[in-house]
């Protein structure tokens, strides 16, 4: 009881404390790191959340009898670390975290890939139709001169749309800079990282977090790719192209260069913070790995102190 009461709580604190994310000064200086950290968290609840579900079918179900024959350990120390009252309540309760809660995530999942795929997929053969390729810049270009828009699809090769208004609106540098914007959404695969967070925020629509995860990883994405045109163009041209695309409209699908908080962006190219210090970067990565590891630890505790005591003993296997 007290492994799943810990890994409950180990959730419901990472659930609770990970929207102050939102919105941080570190997270404008390093935008990947962010939405690492916010990838890191959802999975470690997901995975906390179904550690739980695990512990309490070992106590509730004839699991940690195998597992004890298995180590030749004794059977009621491992129940008795992870036992939980009410036998009936725990295995209801250790399903539904331990299975329905990952089949849903993972059927969330396949479903938003399927019909990201799908709306793709019809939006090139419609592009193909209205859209006349342009080889010098490597796009296709729709007529439309009341509506300046710039976009890409991700997915085989990738393809970057732009509107006859955005080409005639945009000079030289501005469109060098929208280019290298949407190239770096197919480079970085955003569409991914966006539509899994969308997926989770769907699949558990009872956790807050998930929600904000996915509105923060839409933004961030998006200070990625300015930043990568940035470092292609100077950034007042990338700040002025987002001011001339500002208020267009693209697709649900696709990732429009003047997407997200527009003002702010623009704020943000116009007056840049020093990015975090390696060493910075190197602990939150670090510290994101860690907060997955740390469940896995919490969940294996018990067995491994039980073996460790002396009272359960792994027998010497003979080999030949």
């Amino acid at each position: 009881m007290i492994v799943t009461a810990a890994l409950l709580g180990i959730a419901t604190l990472i659930s609770v404390a990970a929207p102050r994310m939102s919105g941080t000064a570190w997270g404008q200086r390093a935008p990947r790191l962010a939405v690492f950290a916010w990838q890191s968290a959802s999975l470690t609840v997901i995975a906390t959340t179904v550690l739980a579900g695990l512990t309490m079918l070992v106590a509730s179900t004839p699991l940690s009898g195998g597992l004890a024959e298995v180590f030749h350990a004794c059977v009621l120390t491992i129940r008795s670390a992870y036992d939980s009252p009410g036998h009936l309540l725990g295995v209801v309760l250790g399903l539904g975290l331990s299975v329905a809660l990952p089949a849903r995530v993972a059927w969330c999942l396949a479903a938003t890939g399927v019909h990201g795929w799908r709306r793709r997929r019809q939006l090139r053969r419609l592009i193909a139709v209205v859209a006349r390729p342009d080889a010098a810049l490597g796009v296709s270009i729709v007529e439309a001169e009341s509506a300046a828009a710039a976009f890409c699809l991700a997915g085989k090769g990738g393809t970057i749309v732009l509107t006859t208004a955005a080409v005639r609106s945009l000079n030289v540098r501005e469109l060098d800079a929208v280019l290298a914007h949407e190239r770096a959404h197919l480079r970085g695969r955003h569409d991914i990282a966006v539509g899994a967070a969308h997926a989770l925020a769907r699949a558990l629509p009872f956790a807050p977090m998930f929600g904000v995860a996915a509105a923060e990883i839409g933004e961030l994405v998006e200070l990625i790719a300015d930043d990568c045109a940035a470092g292609k163009v100077d950034r007042l041209e990338v700040a002025s192209a987002l001011v001339t695309l500002a208020g267009m409209t693209a697709p649900a699908i696709a990732l429009p260069a003047a997407q997200g908080a527009t003002a702010a962006r623009v704020s943000r190219l116009l007056q840049p913070g020093r990015p975090l210090r390696p060493v910075h970067t190197a602990l939150g990565v670090a510290l994101g790995i860690l907060a997955l590891a740390v469940p896995l630890a919490v969940a294996a505790i018990p067995l491994i102190a039980a073996l460790a005591s002396g009272l359960c003993t792994v027998p010497n296997i003979a080999i030949g």
